[in-house]
């Protein structure tokens, strides 16, 4: 009994531990698109990312190189992680829109 007790522990905390995971995972996007809106001081949003038609804000946009900043949209290879939240924020709107949240690791203009 006792061992089957402990089997079963190890399973539940192997699955606890798994699941702590879920979400971290890097993830790659060859033709994503960078949007480029502005400054926040002159009442822009910043950049955007768009990858299969989902938009994200992303939480460290502070990466992306100034010379990115186009309002062409450019196409990207993206190494990214979902977090899995959304962020809030007042572009172009009195009231708060939630955008879905990404994490960029590395950011290259496609070629």
């Amino acid at each position: 009994m006792k061992k089957f007790l402990l089997y079963g522990l190890i399973i539940f905390s192997a699955l606890i531990i798994y699941s702590c995971d879920e979400g971290n995972e890097v993830s790659y996007a060859r033709d994503a698109k960078l949007i480029w809106t502005g400054e926040y001081a002159v009442d822009g949003c910043g950049f955007f990312v768009e990858i299969d038609s989902i938009k994200y804000k992303p939480e460290n946009e502070e990466i992306i190189p100034p010379d990115f900043k186009s309002y062409d949209t450019l196409i990207v290879t993206l190494q990214y992680l979902d977090l899995h939240h959304e962020i809030e924020t007042y572009c172009f709107s009195p009231t708060p829109i939630m955008e879905k949240a990404i994490e960029i690791i590395s950011i290259d203009l496609h070629e």
